[in-house]
């Protein structure tokens, strides 16, 4: 439905609001930083991701797993380490698009998202 959006990330936790090519559906996410343990951002910061990618690496998780995100200031990668006491240490890396993959709906219909 939705392959690329931008998750906006604040003190208030990490937000995504995209619609789909068709204009038919609107996703809004908002993981609030309560919900995480700890949470930081220094900075707002907004972050380009292929959502196809992210669930594939997502999906090396498990259910005791803890995942550490982090985007340095640049916003070109996010890293993702899987901790599990038993198991070690899994470290993935994506590389991130450059903004603006969301524009205006007037923009939107129009524009071409990067492949």
């Amino acid at each position: 439905m939705i392959t690329d959006a931008n998750f906006d990330c604040s003190d208030n936790g990490i937000a995504l609001q995209a619609m789909d090519n068709s204009h038919v559906a609107l996703v809004a996410l908002l993981l609030r930083h309560d919900g995480f343990e700890p949470y930081r951002c220094d900075r707002s910061l907004a972050l380009g991701v292929n959502l196809l990618s992210l669930s594939k690496v997502l999906r090396c998780a498990g259910n005791d797993d803890i995942i550490t995100l982090k985007a340095d200031d640049t916003a070109d990668v996010l890293s993702l380490t899987f901790e599990n006491t038993g198991k070690g240490k899994l470290l993935c890396v994506l590389l991130l698009y450059p903004l603006p993959l969301c524009l205006s709906l007037s923009e939107a219909k129009d524009a071409k998202l990067p492949h």
